[in-house]
């Protein structure tokens, strides 16, 4: 099953310029930059989820970006380094909503194949979106024998009295309720099969000027003259963070804004020749020589828990605060199998991010492998060797140091394994090809260099 997205960007302005609504303001209280940075952030992790769920789900993600600003168009080009799919960016030639959605649907019919999702760029993502509306959208096309269409948002607007006249069914699927309406915006999942036969509609809603009532007299004509079924998730599963009007009374926003919220930018010293060393816990980094024999760093620790007492307290999962090219270098000991496994390679894209050409990103991480014999053998909990935390077993190994995780210290689970074998692979396939990878003991050192060739990809 394939999955394209289709998602429009710009982050100076939006349809309700071209309505004369300039004094309205959006109910988070963020100017549109900044809710297009948390937005796309949340349909990127809500993609994720979905491809990892979904069985042999393909997803595609095609952006239309129209004359965003430089600092929009880096956090965005940020955010996608954590896709785990297929990603590509264009830069519109044209201006405006309309041709923007103009392309979009274009670009649908052209290159969709099963589900197109189109997408602008203030709508914000339960983690579980994508992968319900996606297997919604599956239930009721084959209960209904026609393909389904999905609008994520529960919009506040549609209970007030004008639009309760209209006749709505209420069914389950995915763990909540839908009901079917009349009435999407031009954010909406759709079937490739409704683009190829009512693409009239499409066009006319692409080709129009913006006004009020611009999807009643196009694309949703599709549920209230030609016979399709539009389904809308009850709570919403994805929130329009526009003005005062589409604020959900009955919906906790905030959690989920905040949630994607950032820190304040962290400015490094370029001038200096400097280490980041992430999850670094208490340690330091002790006699390291990194690319070009680099020594006496300025060393910068990095973890996300504040009793650390680190010099960055962040989460590894979002490093934007951090600008590109800061460090000459990226110190990694034992972090990694802290992650997720879908979340390993977005993570040391970010690594790279961080780094200076020509600079080093260095990762240890414990090698499964060399723990094979010992479990195979039935040797679970002797231990193996000895840490400046205490023994270690192969359990621990396995699973994370258990008399951390006794004393309160959840972030001490393991998550993910890795051998040589399957972190060339993981490399390899992300494009990720200049590296080295050795056993020593009981560990994997893996060596990344941001080279040209590097940089540049880092840049397309």
């Amino acid at each position: 099953m394939d999955l394209l997205v289709v998602l429009q960007t710009h982050s100076l302005g939006d349809s309700q310029h071209y309505l004369k609504m300039h004094d309205m303001k959006r109910y988070c209280g963020a100017d549109k930059p900044e809710v297009m940075r948390r937005c796309t952030a949340s349909l990127i992790e809500s993609l994720n989820e979905a491809k990892e769920t979904v069985k042999d789900l393909n997803i595609r993600l095609k952006i239309f970006d129209d004359h965003s600003d430089e600092q929009s168009l880096q956090y965005l080009k940020t955010n996608i380094l954590n896709a785990r799919f297929e990603v590509d960016l264009e830069h519109l030639h044209t201006r405006g909503i309309m041709p923007s959605i103009l392309k979009c649907y274009e670009y649908g019919k052209e290159h969709g194949k099963d589900w197109v999702y189109f997408v602008q760029d203030d709508y914000l993502y339960e983690s579980n979106a994508i992968r319900d509306m996606v297997l919604a959208a599956n239930e009721f096309s084959w209960n209904t024998n026609k393909p389904a269409s999905i609008y994520p948002f529960n919009d506040p607007y549609k209970y007030i009295a004008e639009n309760t006249v209209i006749k709505s069914h209420i069914v389950r699927s995915q763990k909540r309720h839908w009901k079917t309406h009349i009435h999407t915006a031009s954010c909406f999942l759709t079937h490739k099969m409704i683009l190829d036969k009512e693409w009239d509609l499409f066009e006319k809603m692409g080709k129009d000027k913006v006004h009020g009532e611009m999807e009643k007299d196009s694309i949703n004509r599709l549920f209230y003259e030609r016979g399709y079924y539009l389904f809308v998730p009850i709570p919403s599963l994805a929130l329009h963070m526009q003005y005062s009007t589409e604020e959900d009374p009955l919906y906790d926003w905030r959690s989920l804004w905040d949630k994607y919220g950032q820190s304040d930018e962290i400015k490094i010293d370029k001038s200096q020749n400097t280490v980041l060393n992430v999850g670094a816990g208490k340690s330091t980094i002790e006699n390291s020589i990194f690319v070009d024999g680099l020594t006496n760093l300025k060393e910068y620790r990095l973890d996300i828990d504040k009793k650390n007492n680190p010099d960055i307290c962040l989460d590894v999962n979002d490093l934007t605060a951090i600008e590109d090219d800061s460090f000459n270098a990226v110190y990694c000991s034992h972090m990694v199998e802290h992650l997720d496994f879908f979340k390993v390679i977005p993570t040391i894209k970010n690594f790279l991010r961080i780094t200076k050409a020509n600079g080093e990103v260095r990762i240890i991480v414990p090698n499964i492998k060399s723990i094979a014999y010992e479990i195979f053998s039935g040797n679970l909990l002797n231990p193996v060797y000895d840490s400046a935390g205490g023994p270690i077993s192969p359990i621990d190994i396995l699973y994370g140091h258990r008399a951390s995780v006794i004393r309160g210290s959840e972030f001490m689970r393991h998550k993910t394994g890795i051998t040589k074998e399957s972190f060339t692979q993981m490399l390899t396939e992300a494009g990720i090809d200049n590296f080295e990878i050795k056993e020593v003991g009981f560990d994997l050192v893996v060596q990344l260099l941001k080279n040209v060739q590097t940089q540049a990809k880092m840049a397309a």
